[in-house]
């Protein structure tokens, strides 16, 4: 009796496997590449249409059964009329994982859609074009088990390409668009060997011609869900969002630009508080304002905005820096008392009602007022001009060259601060105070300096009280002016200083004669306060001094 050799039934065996091997594989591969892709578009094509209650067509599916890879390309969905894109892509492409079988795991290597469309119409009763697809979720089974554990997945290498977006808003008649939108995901995973690695998105886009990217680094599914995100915007149009401010302005914006390079951060830890931290640069451009009337009120050509931290969840916020430059402000008082400046507050609706207080005597559920630090505030070249129509004779004063310098301002108790500002009265005079100063408690010690203030620019205030007008005449004053609010007794300022009125001439009204002049009226180490009224001044020198008296017939002077 003969038997076939151990090696020889190896090999028949082998042999009988890999025919096996190969008619299966072929099997997968015909039915991947053949049966499965139109068996699985017109599926899709059904399901969808019947869903979405509109019309669905599909280009082509492909599947590699070896690669583990599906294909989706020319995917249309209409609007319910059928006429417009709804929703639409080129292509979908995914890549499943084989570890998917032995993990018990949804594990994708890589996802990606490529020119994505999505047209929204949010229409004037504030229903969307797709306000049908917003159906409520059904109700869970009630032997539904709640504790069953979630999904487990793994999504690697996800991203959108040069995807685009159409919205018109109806009630606020605005157009908005989106377009080279990408979206890049590197992965993101609740199975335990990524939950403690960052994730590092980055999108990117340009919306109604402006550009922004965000990119950002997160742990979603960690207990902390630290994330943090990198916001960049450039060019963002003011004005063009202003439909959405949820209140009425008084005012009109006419341009403005804001550039942002943002930090911003969220920590939240079982134990803690949740942190929301914001840090970076907001630059504004070219903000102009005018009142209601058209009348002109702000010009903002640049503003920079350094923050080092900003927590609103506290409230603390750390500001680096604010500067302004050629800043100019045209401010004007009406005949009834009020600033067009008021016009920037909210229009009022309503009147405020009184808010309770508590034994303590402080408002109740009153909120701590923003704890503030600021190391810098700047202003330079700035221009304030200023019209007062409530004398009878309107008042109109110019101030430039504005230049004011703030360091270590801070809201908090006693903390002290410094003050230097200057700035030209009318071109001719000088401004300037610099010097430590509190907010709270309210106290300040400045170095107060004026000189060559013209009088006759503030004629129309005493005008109606004396009957004389004033022809020339400035003053000039230097000393220290002290402020304090102590307690209960309110505020009290001092000034302690020379001043010196020089030049002055004044004509009477009825005559236009020589009235009263002098060359020079010096008041030496004076001292002026109030809470309680006090005046004390040392010498009063007059020199060159003139008046003309005259006693009518019937004896008035």
């Amino acid at each position: 009796m003969k038997f076939a050799s151990p090696m020889r039934f190896v090999m028949r065996r082998l042999k009988k496997i890999l025919i096996w091997s190969t008619v299966i594989l072929v099997i997968i591969g015909i039915t991947g590449f053949l049966i499965l892709p139109p068996i699985a578009k017109s599926l899709f094509v059904d399901k969808l249409s019947h869903a979405l209650h509109r019309p669905v067509t599909i280009d082509k599916i492909k599947i590699n059964p070896y690669l583990l890879t599906l294909t989706i390309r020319g995917l249309v969905i209409k609007e319910k009329s059928g006429a417009e894109k709804f929703v639409s892509f080129d292509e979908f492409y995914l890549n499943v994982d084989i570890s998917s079988i032995y993990r018990r795991a949804l594990i994708l290597k890589e996802i990606k859609l490529t020119r994505p469309y999505f047209r929204v119409i949010r229409n004037t009763d504030a229903t969307y074009n797709f306000s049908d697809l917003l159906t409520s979720p059904s109700p869970a089974k009630a032997n539904q088990d709640d504790r069953s554990e979630p999904l487990r997945f793994s999504l690697h290498n996800i991203r959108i390409e040069q995807g685009s977006i159409d919205f018109w808003d109806g009630p606020k008649n605005k157009q908005h668009t989106v377009k080279d939108l990408l979206v890049a995901v590197p992965f993101i995973s609740n199975m335990a060997y990524r939950i403690d690695h960052y994730s590092q998105p980055f999108i990117s886009a340009n919306i109604n011609g402006n550009r922004y990217n965000i990119k950002g680094k997160t742990k979603p599914f960690a207990d902390s869900l630290e994330t943090v995100f990198d916001v960049e915007i450039k060019d963002l149009n003011i004005p063009y969002y202003l439909a959405y401010v949820p209140m009425e302005l008084n005012f009109k914006l006419l341009s403005g630009f804001v550039d942002t390079k943002l930090q911003i951060s969220y920590m939240q830890s079982v134990k803690k508080k949740p942190l929301l931290t914001i840090k970076g640069d907001i630059t504004l451009r070219q903000l102009a304002a005018d009142d209601i009337k058209g009348q002109p009120l702000l010009r903002f050509p640049l503003i920079n905005i350094a923050i080092a931290n900003l927590y609103p969840l506290k409230p603390f916020a750390h500001i680096r820096k604010i500067s302004f430059h050629s800043p100019e402000a045209s401010i004007r008082r009406d005949r009834h008392g009020e600033l067009n400046l008021m016009a920037l507050s909210p229009a009022k609706k309503g009147e405020r009602k009184s808010p309770q207080k508590t034994e303590a005597g402080k408002e109740a559920g009153a909120a701590a007022p923003p704890l503030i630090d600021m190391d810098e505030f700047y202003i330079e070249e700035g221009k304030i001009s200023f019209k007062d129509d409530m004398p009878r004779h309107q008042v109109s004063l110019n101030l430039s060259k504005l230049n004011l310098k703030v360091n270590n301002f801070s809201t908090r108790k006693a903390n002290k601060s410094r003050l230097d500002m200057s700035a030209a009265l009318e071109n001719k005079g000088s401004i300037s105070a610099a010097g430590p100063f509190v907010i709270d408690p309210l106290a300040a010690e400045l170095a107060i300096k004026l000189d060559n203030i013209e009088i006759r620019a503030f004629q129309p205030y005493f005008t109606d009280k004396v009957k004389i007008n004033v022809t020339s005449g400035h003053i000039k004053t230097e000393g220290t002016a002290s402020i304090n609010s102590p307690g209960r007794k309110g505020l009290s300022v001092q000034y302690a200083g020379n001043l010196l009125i020089a030049n002055f001439r004044s004509i009477d009204k009825h005559n236009a004669e020589d009235f009263l002049k002098w060359k020079s009226l010096f008041f030496n180490n004076m001292q002026v306060g109030s809470n309680p009224p006090s005046v004390n001044i040392r010498q009063v020198a007059l020199a060159d001094f003139y008046t003309r008296l005259v006693i009518h017939n019937n004896g008035d002077l």
